[in-house]
Protein backbone atom coordinates (compact mmCIF):
# COMPACT_ATOMS: atom_id res chain seq x y z
CA UNK A 1 0.00 0.00 0.00
CA UNK A 2 1.11 3.04 -0.92
CA UNK A 3 1.01 5.61 2.06
CA UNK A 4 0.36 9.32 1.92
CA UNK A 5 1.13 11.17 5.56
CA UNK A 6 -0.57 13.98 5.90
CA UNK A 7 0.63 16.66 9.18
CA UNK A 8 -0.57 19.79 10.03
CA UNK A 9 -0.30 23.06 12.75
CA UNK A 10 -2.01 26.10 12.75
CA UNK A 11 0.74 28.10 13.74
CA UNK A 12 4.45 27.71 13.92
CA UNK A 13 4.62 27.54 17.76
CA UNK A 14 2.47 24.86 17.41
CA UNK A 15 4.63 23.31 15.01
CA UNK A 16 7.03 23.32 17.89
CA UNK A 17 5.42 21.79 20.73
CA UNK A 18 5.90 18.36 21.88
CA UNK A 19 2.70 16.75 21.60
CA UNK A 20 1.59 18.18 18.31
CA UNK A 21 4.85 19.43 16.56
CA UNK A 22 4.71 18.61 12.82
CA UNK A 23 7.33 16.18 13.78
CA UNK A 24 5.67 14.52 16.40
CA UNK A 25 2.82 14.04 14.16
CA UNK A 26 5.18 12.46 11.52
CA UNK A 27 6.57 9.74 13.76
CA UNK A 28 3.81 8.57 15.21
CA UNK A 29 2.55 8.34 11.52
CA UNK A 30 5.34 6.48 10.45
CA UNK A 31 4.83 4.34 13.18
CA UNK A 32 2.21 3.67 12.25
CA UNK A 33 2.95 2.87 8.26
CA UNK A 34 5.86 0.69 9.30
CA UNK A 35 3.67 -1.39 11.66
CA UNK A 36 1.20 -1.67 8.90
CA UNK A 37 4.06 -2.31 6.10
CA UNK A 38 3.25 -0.02 4.11
CA UNK A 39 5.36 2.31 2.26
CA UNK A 40 5.88 6.31 1.99
CA UNK A 41 4.67 7.70 -1.07
CA UNK A 42 4.91 11.33 0.14
CA UNK A 43 4.88 13.19 3.46
CA UNK A 44 3.62 16.97 3.38
CA UNK A 45 3.37 19.32 6.57
CA UNK A 46 1.40 22.48 6.15
CA UNK A 47 1.63 25.28 8.77
CA UNK A 48 -1.76 26.76 8.20
CA UNK A 49 -5.40 26.67 9.07
CA UNK A 50 -7.53 23.91 9.33
CA UNK A 51 -11.04 25.94 7.96
CA UNK A 52 -10.36 25.37 4.72
CA UNK A 53 -8.15 23.73 1.77
CA UNK A 54 -6.41 26.32 0.42
CA UNK A 55 -2.83 24.69 2.05
CA UNK A 56 -0.03 23.40 -0.29
CA UNK A 57 0.09 19.84 1.42
CA UNK A 58 -3.79 19.54 1.52
CA UNK A 59 -3.76 20.25 -2.40
CA UNK A 60 -0.81 18.02 -2.79
CA UNK A 61 -2.56 15.31 -0.97
CA UNK A 62 -6.16 15.84 -2.84
CA UNK A 63 -3.57 15.67 -6.80
CA UNK A 64 -2.63 12.57 -5.44
CA UNK A 65 -5.85 10.70 -4.44
CA UNK A 66 -7.77 12.24 -7.72
CA UNK A 67 -4.45 10.54 -10.05
CA UNK A 68 -4.43 7.70 -7.83
CA UNK A 69 -1.24 7.63 -7.00
CA UNK A 70 -2.15 6.69 -3.47
CA UNK A 71 -3.88 3.62 -1.48
CA UNK A 72 -4.19 5.47 2.50
CA UNK A 73 -3.72 8.69 4.00
CA UNK A 74 -2.40 8.71 7.39
CA UNK A 75 -2.69 11.96 9.49
CA UNK A 76 -2.36 11.81 13.04
CA UNK A 77 -5.60 12.98 14.14
CA UNK A 78 -8.71 13.64 11.97
CA UNK A 79 -8.82 17.34 12.91
CA UNK A 80 -5.38 17.80 11.72
CA UNK A 81 -6.78 16.63 7.94
CA UNK A 82 -9.41 19.78 8.29
CA UNK A 83 -11.66 21.00 11.28
CA UNK A 84 -14.30 21.26 8.33
CA UNK A 85 -16.30 18.47 8.58
CA UNK A 86 -18.07 19.26 5.49
CA UNK A 87 -14.34 19.38 3.77
CA UNK A 88 -13.87 15.71 4.83
CA UNK A 89 -17.08 14.71 3.99
CA UNK A 90 -16.27 15.90 0.47
CA UNK A 91 -12.34 14.80 0.39
CA UNK A 92 -14.08 11.05 1.63
CA UNK A 93 -16.25 12.02 -1.73
CA UNK A 94 -13.01 12.06 -3.59
CA UNK A 95 -11.37 9.21 -2.57
CA UNK A 96 -14.47 7.05 -3.18
CA UNK A 97 -14.82 8.30 -6.99
CA UNK A 98 -11.55 8.20 -8.19
CA UNK A 99 -11.09 4.24 -6.37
Amino acid sequence: MRAFLYCRVSTKEQGTQDHYSLDNQEQRCRNYMTMKRWQCYKTRKDIASGKDDERPGFQELLTAVRDGKIDVVIVYRLDRLSRNVRDIYDFLDSIRESG
